[in-house]
């Protein structure tokens, strides 16, 4: 717990696609995806952060809850994205495909094109790539 609490804390003072005046505001601790498709109506129109795998469309951007979701195509278990301000190409290159923290304001209601996705996420002013904590050693029992 303590090492996520660090994780999220060293990649919260990374360089993001905030604006200049909000860099050093908190940022809301994620909320999982599991949580936000299971439990919609109790997020919706809350600001909130959320981690996930993030692939970036010129229609629609996609925070899916594994790699593996994005690899099966399986919808279900992601959520729309919607950036404000819009990404650069440098943004493009940076995260797409990658583990990204990201903030924004939560819509149960914009489930994407399909309806099949969990919700969206709208006015997405932070993103972060979300490097999570190391694997720790294993150690035989002395």
């Amino acid at each position: 717990m303590k090492l996520s609490i660090l994780a999220l804390a060293f990649l919260l003072t990374a360089a993001t696609t905030s604006r200049p005046s909000e860099v050093g505001t908190r940022m809301p601790t994620p909320v999982s995806i599991l949580e936000l498709i299971a439990n919609p109506d109790k997020h919706d129109g809350k600001s909130l952060g959320a981690v996930g795998y993030l692939e970036l469309r010129d229609d629609n951007s996609v925070l899916y809850l594994h790699r593996e979701d994005f690899d099966f195509g399986l919808y279900v278990n992601s959520l729309k994205i919607e950036f404000e301000p819009k990404l650069t190409g440098v943004d493009l290159a940076k995260f797409d495909l990658h583990y990204v923290y990201l903030r924004g304001k939560f819509d149960a209601k914009d489930r994407g094109p399909r309806s099949d996705m969990g919700g969206s996420i709208k006015q997405t002013d932070v993103v972060i790539l979300w490097t999570g904590p190391k694997p720790q050693p294993v150690t035989s029992p002395g």
